[in-house]
């Protein structure tokens, strides 16, 4: 399935740690990082590849998309 993310590079195992330089260290911290968007806003995705297991902290620009909405937790 195509989405914003893979789009970006970003793929499963990929762990998100801020959306625009707030920190995400959590399920709840991401869900608030993007309550205030709307399908069509940019923003800058700060991630881990491989999760933790790895210092190569990643960058890139993300254009939300509205088909996908979040999970509730």
């Amino acid at each position: 399935e195509d989405s914003a993310l893979k789009a970006a590079g970003v793929e499963a195992g990929d762990v998100i740690l801020a959306i625009d330089d707030t920190p995400t260290p959590d399920f709840t911290a991401l869900k608030m990082a993007l309550i205030d968007r709307a399908p069509g806003d940019t923003v800058r995705l700060s991630y881990r590849r491989d999760g933790w297991l790895s210092d190569a902290r990643q960058s890139v620009e993300v254009t939300l998309g509205g088909d996908a909405p979040l999970p509730h937790r």
